[in-house]
């Protein structure tokens, strides 16, 4: 499912590359749909080591930390929510 996610980002869907944001993908069911949820942020936290194996929660982070649902029937994504104003 996560070829299917980065096959069908299109560049209206963010007005930047995604290629420098560190990616955190979990999987989800909600109301019988598939979706893969990602946690995109620009720059490792300082002092953190695990975000591959821990989400990350980032307050005002602005334009370097994004979340967004891709639906995996539709093939579709959410509204990109950018996190505060930095």
């Amino acid at each position: 499912m996560i070829r299917g996610l980065k096959t069908n980002l299109k560049p209206d869907d963010i007005d930047r590359n995604p290629a420098p944001f560190f990616r955190q993908y979990g999987g989800l069911i909600i109301g019988g749909r598939k979706i893969i949820y990602v946690n995109a942020f620009r720059m490792r936290p300082r002092g953190v080591n695990d975000w591959h194996s821990r989400a990350f929660d980032i307050c005002d982070g602005g334009s370097n930390f994004f979340g967004v649902e891709y639906n995996a029937e539709s093939k579709s994504f959410g509204p990109f929510a950018f996190n505060g104003t930095g």
